[in-house]
């Protein structure tokens, strides 16, 4: 079952928040954790917790409704995501409904996200793909 945390619960679970940040987005800086706080707080960003069928934490995504200038429409991003005992591609399955009736309930036309990830990218190509690239992050300081 996957539950949108309230900005109120988001101290409650900053534990997995960290972990999920550090796991997502690698290399961050201080900034960056402190400004996705900062949106989770003022409830521009979302973080969402999923337990299994038995009640049991299996992981965290953080989500932010976005104006997509590229897109031309909002997108429903998926920042970063962690499952503590490895990805679980089945529970993001079963959780889509409740992510794509918040996406559609925020008029978002797109869900995008980053991944190298070979399983995540095999289960995603499950849905209808609209467009598929690879993210690339080039140092301009060297």
């Amino acid at each position: 079952m996957l539950i949108k945390l309230l900005p109120n619960q988001i101290p409650t679970y900053k534990e997995v928040i960290d972990a999920a940040i550090d796991a997502s987005l690698p290399n961050f800086e201080e900034r960056i954790r402190t400004d996705l706080y900062k949106e989770l707080l003022l409830d521009t960003a979302q973080a969402w917790i999923y337990h299994n069928l038995e009640g049991k934490f299996e992981g965290v995504l953080i989500t932010q409704v976005r104006d997509s200038i590229s897109v031309g429409a909002k997108t429903f991003t998926l920042v970063c995501i962690h499952a503590p005992e490895g990805t679980k591609n089945e529970s993001f399955i079963d959780g889509w409904p409740t992510l794509q009736a918040f996406g559609k309930k925020n008029e978002c036309e797109i869900f995008d996200f980053y991944t190298d990830n070979p399983e995540t990218i095999k289960y995603a190509r499950l849905f209808d793909i609209i467009w598929e690239t690879k993210y690339f992050q080039i140092d301009i300081n060297k």
